[in-house]
């Protein structure tokens, strides 16, 4: 049962680490001056 919520919150974090990582690249895409 422990593992099994780990599981769930490693999940979480790594949705949440791939949609900053998502936010900081299109952010450097628009921030590079034209």
């Amino acid at each position: 049962m422990q593992q099994e919520d780990d599981l769930r919150g490693l999940a979480k974090v790594m949705d949440f680490m791939r949609a900053v990582s998502i936010i900081l690249v299109v952010m450097n895409v628009y921030a590079i001056p034209p």
